[in-house]
């Protein structure tokens, strides 16, 4: 660990970065660069996460490929709250940054994934860092140390809770970041997987989505979270069988998991309909419920009179609440703000 002042530059180096303009893997890039400076670890791996549903999708990192393919598996284990640290029980125990060996007591063998995946690939500790504010979970980070090297501090620790507050912003803007890319129109697509976490079969509207949603991977990061959930949901954990994650063309899909009767998990992969874009825009730009309400009656045409009518308050409110929207969304008319959701939504 570095000393004080090094900690303190790099905290500097980093919040310089967060209010820059850096897309995301440019932020997660620039950022483990810095803190490279002042933590000891040898690879990491970094997602964006959807904060509705905790599902992580469209990641990056440094790690040997053997380590890549465990990543499906890791991903199941994570989503279906059946190991220690995952990411649903840290925000559930409102930790933003944990190591694996902490959250065993030291006692590493108690956590599925170094008995399945870390101690076979030579991994001694895993240090779990949720990029998370106010308005919810946008990102997370794994840095893992090899045997023999020295176990993370509790000043690493803490210096990695302060970096998940600077990169929350920039990860949030992100998210609903406009891009230049010409939108493609998909169907949707289904893809049969087993529990045995192998792809049986799909569509090839399904495939046209993993092409887009997986950066190369023949099933994409948040399609295993979804699966993951389906398994949790049915050990009676209470969580949503369903994720919105953003394709590489800026439009957001939404992917659901549900058992077939004949055995397997079918997958459904859609583009997002406009409410479902709203609540994360909603999250994103910092949304009163109001607001939102406002933005949903915006979108179904009303006008200004008709929007007092609907919510019961004076023109002259939905005027000042309309002014709000504009401010925090960065648009300047209520065209602007339809047009800007449905460029990604169907």
């Amino acid at each position: 660990m570095g000393s004080h002042r090094a900690r303190a530059r790099a905290l500097e180096r980093v919040e310089r970065l967060a209010g820059s303009a850096a897309d995301a893997d440019t932020l997660w890039l620039e950022a483990v660069a810095e803190l490279g400076r002042v933590l000891t670890f040898d690879r990491w791996c970094a997602l964006r996460v959807d904060p509705d549903s905790l599902t992580g999708y469209s990641g990056i990192g440094d790690y040997p490929i053997e380590h890549h393919r465990e990543v499906p598996k890791l991903i199941v284990l994570d989503a279906g709250l059946g190991d220690l640290s995952t990411t649903p029980a840290m925000v559930s125990a409102e930790t933003r940054a944990v190591t694996l060996r902490e959250s065993t007591g030291g006692h590493l063998e108690r956590a599925v994934r170094w008995r399945e995946i870390y101690e076979p690939l030579g991994i001694s500790d895993e240090l779990r860092v949720l990029v998370a504010d106010g308005s919810g979970v946008w990102g997370s980070v794994m840095f893992f140390n090899s045997a023999g090297d020295p176990a993370f501090s509790e000043d690493e620790r803490a210096l990695l809770g302060t970096v998940s507050g600077l990169l929350a912003a920039p990860l949030r803007r992100d998210a609903v970041r406009p891009t230049e890319t010409q939108r493609t129109e998909r169907l949707p697509g289904v893809l049969l997987v087993g529990d045995d976490l192998r792809l049986y079969d799909q569509t090839a509207a399904a495939r046209a989505w993993c092409d887009a949603l997986g950066a190369g991977e023949a099933v994409p990061a948040p399609v295993w979270g979804v699966v993951g959930s389906l398994l949790a949901a049915e050990r009676g954990y209470a969580r949503p069988v369903k994720a919105r994650v953003r394709a590489d063309d800026g439009t957001y899909a939404v992917i659901e998991a549900d058992r077939l009767g004949a055995g397997g998990i079918a997958v459904t992969i859609r583009q997002a309909g406009v409410d479902e874009v709203l609540e994360l825009l909603a999250r994103a730009y910092g949304l009163s419920v109001r607001e939102g309400e406002l933005v949903r009656l915006v979108v179904s045409g009303l006008d200004t009179k008709e929007l007092a009518e609907r919510l019961s308050i004076s023109t002259y409110t939905v005027q000042d609440h309309l002014k709000s929207v504009f401010a925090k969304t960065g648009v300047r008319s209520r065209r602007e703000l339809v047009s800007g959701l449905f460029h990604h939504a169907a």
